[in-house]
């Protein structure tokens, strides 16, 4: 009888519909045995985008605070409910109550609610322990910055609109591994943690966000980015990456960087540009310069190139092979759902199309 399998079969046949939350309730009422398993595999995970569905699970997990401490991933919905109650208030009651939480995502917020993360107050534990955060400020800047705080598990932080006036201690997140953020909040957080994936906005995602002049050695250093070895940058940043022209006003960078520890991303293997089109790739024929350890660059828009850009690209991406430098790979997205065209350190591209395995572990855009 299935009540007289080892735990660890058990968890075997959890695993393999996990996802499926019809055959899960119906397990969870086949027998004692299995309804553990199968009630910590439905309850663990809820990152549906319909406000209405989620409602109804928060409606759920309130009513019984075990079933709190079952969650490990929670993301916020897209759309809001569509039945009576309030969504964001049941949040609010909530998250607290999810003292396992691991990973936790309030990007998508449809109606930008006030107050939906937990009070944490200077000094006092926070009600969970996330190793991953990912969330949109927008008028939360004080709570962000208090709950970062008290986060010493956090790798992953993905936030995007904390403003140079944040202020964070040098103790916060101290394992902190993986970062998305824009310029200004890099420079505060960077100095003293052992990031070793980058991904860097300018600001609001508008051309004219970027000065003319912008130049992120101003804003970085060597001494911030030296563990970085993954950067992914968005179509503003890029224009940063020196031209022909840029170059001859190097030597008067370099004197007023070297006084604050040298040129930044020194050590970086990886470069992926993220943006909805891909504008004129030869401009990255530098890169090897900016990036003297760059082994591999990954141009992943949005959507794949348009066919009619193909010979564009075919002529192009050699051009990023013509000066000397440790470069072996240029990628490019090519068809959907995620096949890349490869260019070798010859400047040939490959026969045929290959599935990249993950290499970043987010995404800017």
């Amino acid at each position: 009888m299935v009540v007289s399998f080892p735990q660890e079969l058990v968890r075997l046949i959890i695993e393999e519909v996990d996802g499926d939350t019809a055959t899960l309730y119906s397990l969870a009422l086949t027998c004692k045995h299995l309804h553990s398993e199968a009630i910590r595999a439905l309850y663990r995970s809820m990152t549906l985008s319909d406000g209405t569905l989620q409602y109804k699970f928060l409606l759920r997990i309130r009513k019984d605070p075990q079933l709190c401490k079952l969650v490990q991933i929670y993301h916020s919905p897209r759309t809001t409910n569509k039945q009576r109650g309030s969504l964001w208030g049941l949040i609010r009651t909530c998250l607290p109550l999810m003292v396992n939480l691991k990973e936790l995502s309030l990007v998508h917020v449809p109606g930008d609610p006030m107050k939906i993360l937990p009070s944490t107050p200077k000094g006092q534990p926070a009600p969970f322990q996330l190793k991953k955060l990912r969330v949109a400020v927008l008028e939360h800047q004080n709570k962000v910055v208090q709950l970062l705080e008290s986060q010493p598990e956090l790798e992953h932080l993905h936030v995007l609109d904390l403003d140079s006036f944040a202020v964070i201690s040098p103790q916060a997140c101290p394992k902190l591994r993986i970062l998305y953020t824009n310029v200004y909040f890099a420079r505060l957080i960077l100095p003293g943690r052992h990031v070793i994936e980058l991904g860097l906005q300018f600001g609001g995602g508008f051309w004219n966000d970027v000065p003319f002049n912008f130049n992120i050695d101003d804003a970085l250093s060597q001494d911030d980015t030296a563990h970085v070895r993954r950067l992914a940058i968005d179509r503003n940043l890029y224009r940063w990456i020196p031209d022909t022209d840029s170059e001859r006003n190097d030597s008067e960078r370099d004197d007023s960087n070297d006084e604050r520890g040298g040129k930044p991303f020194q050590n970086v293997e990886v470069l992926q540009v993220t943006q909805k089109y891909i504008g004129g790739v030869a401009q990255f024929r530098h890169a090897t310069t900016t990036f003297p350890q760059l082994r591999h660059i990954i141009f992943a828009p949005s959507t794949p190139i348009l066919p009619e850009r193909e010979e564009e690209l075919y002529e192009d991406v050699p051009l990023l092979f013509t000066n000397p430098s440790k470069l072996q790979h240029v990628d490019v997205l090519w068809s959907a759902p995620n096949l890349y065209r490869r260019w070798g350190s010859d400047g040939v591209p490959e026969a045929d199309l290959i599935s990249l395995p993950p290499i970043f572990h987010d995404r800017l855009a």
